[in-house]
């Protein structure tokens, strides 16, 4: 029919209690970390250090470490590309792009983590 039905398709397919339930991990938990910045720019250390909280907690940062994929998924790949585009001033945007390029290095640092890409 259109791009905006094979695309909303492609999202509403992230369903059920393991992949619908992530998506809303992981937007929960950048609110959270919105919440704590309390305003602020986001940066990569403040990033870091928030994931390494996290994970002392006994937490883990949903959206990063996929169980299959080794590489960024290429749906968040292309989400970036539009977002990189359209919405690059956007606050909740700029906090992933912070998480995009902080949270990898701080995952591979542990050395528990096969694939700490989104």
């Amino acid at each position: 029919s259109d791009p905006y039905y094979a695309w909303a398709a492609g999202l509403c397919g992230l369903a059920g209690p393991l992949h619908g339930l992530a998506n809303q991990e992981c937007l929960g938990w950048l609110l959270d970390v919105q919440q704590e910045l309390g305003g602020k720019e986001p940066t990569p250390e403040f990033v870091a250090d928030y994931v390494q909280r996290t994970m002392k907690a006994g937490k883990v940062v949903p959206g990063f470490g996929h169980a299959v994929l080794r590489q960024p998924d290429p749906r968040y790949m292309l989400e970036r590309e539009f977002a990189l585009k359209h919405t690059k001033d956007d606050p909740l945007f700029k906090l992933v792009d912070c998480c995009y390029q902080a949270i990898p290095p701080t995952l591979e640092k542990t050395g528990k983590v096969k694939n700490p890409f989104p």
